[in-house]
């Protein structure tokens, strides 16, 4: 069995110093001051032999230092899968960590870390979900699903290793201990009992030979520590100066910094209309194995503009080391962009973000100037209709109207024949609404109440409006029932 590196002492150190050192002048010898009391505890930890005793408490999994859960979840999961025992732990975190599932595993025939493709060994390091594929889209030797990771993850392509599709699955055959190319394989059954508790992207699986386990509290000081570090991080990129930001990664990795200028000339422009664009972390989950730390959290874009929202980023991951009482990033990739950025090339997301603001800002500026004369077009129009007047309603319309297979002159035909039918119509709108549209058009929407001499409808009118000969018509027309 590897015996546990003892990560943590940094750490007791310096939370028990910072906190005890104001007392310290006064403090007799009968009383221990905080770093006495880490060392005691490392002493009772390691005894002669150098054997390590279980921590009082319940026993964590090392790997494990913060989990969150977005989205409202009640709990967020972990997937551990220790090699020398053959065995996948699932752990859960609602203010508590706790093992909830358990069971056998089979992982690469050859030992050791993977390396490169076809050595039939499976990775060790801290892993995501990406993807997930059903029964009906997998050959029998893959069971009845497959979660694939995102192997080889930053780190490994920096190290040059190679190979990929490392998948949890399940199995048709009976389970047999280290009997797979590299993949994590289950039971069926069993791969069905975790499924649940597996979201894309943000649940990890952690892939260690031996675990070792300590005390939660140790943990949450390490987390303390790592999330500190983190908002050090996010001042300096939100006012820092680059070599302040660059501060923050180790000297072994230089991240892309060729958009920084842009970004500053952003910050500068927001400032001078005095707000500023802040980058908000949230939901942050903190693993590690051996020395290697992983932040995955959710990145946000707040511009300061009228909608008062942040702009989600996507779920940023950062590598990072423990050296010399300092985390160091090591690596820093996007686990996955948010739905509006991902087809992105080329660009920082920070700056994609900032860019499609302004454009968005641009939109609701013009649409603001348009505003007045649409209401009016649209007051108009509803009078024109009251009034049963169909020339004058006619003219509201765009030349390439169409409605239900009719173009315009079919449109304001049939709309004429109901004129003649009732002996009066009454068109009323509540609160109207205008947003910009595809191709320069704008839409209106709004609640309409119709009265006639046959019949009364409420329903909800969207309006497409195009521009033509200097005025707002009338391109396509919808009305849902209420």
């Amino acid at each position: 069995m590897i015996q546990p590196k003892r990560w943590w002492i940094p750490f007791i150190l310096i939370v028990f110093f910072a906190a005890v050192a104001p007392a310290m002048a006064t403090t007799t010898g009968s009383t221990p001051t905080g770093a006495d009391e880490a060392r005691s505890r490392t002493e009772a930890d390691a005894p002669a032999e150098e054997t390590p005793e279980p921590p009082a408490g319940p026993a964590v999994p090392d790997v494990l230092i913060q989990m969150a859960s977005p989205g409202g979840a009640e709990a967020a999961y972990a997937v551990i899968v220790e090699k020398s025992t053959q065995r996948l732990f699932l752990y859960a975190y609602d203010g508590a960590f706790k093992k909830v599932f358990e069971t056998a595993c089979s992982t690469g025939k050859a030992d050791g870390p993977k390396r490169e493709k076809g050595d039939s060994k499976t990775p060790e390091g801290i892993y995501f979900f990406n993807d997930e594929h059903e029964d009906k889209e997998l050959s029998p030797i893959y069971g009845v699903k497959a979660f694939p990771t995102d192997y080889p993850n930053l780190l490994d392509r920096i190290a040059g290793f190679t190979g990929s599709a490392i998948w949890l699955h399940g199995t048709n055959k009976p389970l047999v201990p280290r009997d797979s190319n590299g993949c994590i394989v289950l039971e069926n059954e069993d791969l069905l009992k975790v499924e649940p508790y597996i979201a894309l992207h943000r649940t990890p699986i952690i892939v260690v030979d031996a675990l070792s386990y300590g005390d939660p509290e140790l943990n949450r000081i390490a987390g303390q520590a790592a999330t500190g570090f983190l908002k050090d991080w996010e001042t300096a990129l939100e006012t820092g100066p680059y070599h302040a930001y660059l501060a923050h990664y180790g000297p072994s990795y230089l991240p892309d910094i060729g958009w920084w200028n842009t970004w500053r000339r952003y910050r500068e422009k927001y400032k001078a209309k005095g707000v500023a664009p802040e980058v908000e972390i949230r939901n942050v989950s903190i693993f590690r194995t051996d020395d290697i730390y992983v932040a995955l959290f959710d990145e946000f874009l707040d511009t300061g503009d009228e909608s008062g929202k942040a702009r989600r980023i996507g779920a940023r991951k950062l590598f990072m080391t423990y050296e010399d009482k300092r985390f160091a990033i090591i690596g820093d990739a996007y686990q996955k962009l948010s739905e509006r950025l991902a087809g992105l090339r080329g660009d920082n997301p920070l700056i994609a973000a900032l860019s499609m603001a302004e454009r968005a800002g641009a939109a609701d500026a013009a649409v603001a100037a348009q505003s007045p004369q649409v209401v009016q077009m649209v007051d108009k129009w509803l009078q024109a209709w009251s009034d049963q007047d169909i020339q004058a309603y006619g003219n509201f319309y765009a030349d390439d109207f169409k409605s239900n297979g009719k173009n315009k002159a079919a449109y304001l035909k049939y709309k004429d024949r109901l004129n003649r039918i009732y002996d009066y119509i009454r068109v009323e709108r509540g609160d109207l609404s205008i947003e910009k549209g595809r191709n320069g058009h704008l839409i209106a929407s709004f609640l309409q109440k119709y009265r006639s001499s046959g019949h009364r409808t409420v329903g909800a009118k969207r309006l497409v409006l195009k521009e033509e000969e200097g005025a707002w018509k009338i391109y396509r027309e919808t009305w849902q029932r209420k």
